[in-house]
């Protein structure tokens, strides 16, 4: 489509969720995995800041930790470009 549109698919991994009940065992599995898209509204090129907005929804296809639900999210991402990390 556009250089500045970007299409992800992304999983957290292994995730383990303990309720901090007594007796109550934890439980494991493999996360939900997240459809989304990217738009870069600010990219590197001479800007000296990359700016992107995030819009998906996650998918029931993790374990026993999942939601179980299709769970619709939003992110504003901000990275700073050319500043040295210490």
């Amino acid at each position: 489509i556009d250089r500045r549109f970007e299409f992800r698919l992304e999983m957290t991994g292994w995730v383990r969720d303990d309720s901090g009940r007594p007796g109550a065992s934890a439980r494991s599995s493999a996360s939900d995995v997240a459809a989304a898209i990217e738009y870069q509204f600010a990219a590197q090129e001479g800007a000296g800041v990359d700016l992107a907005l995030i819009a998906g929804t996650t998918l029931p296809t993790g374990g026993r930790v999942s939601s179980g639900n299709a769970d619709p999210f939003a992110r504003l991402g901000l990275e700073l470009v050319g500043f040295a990390h210490g």
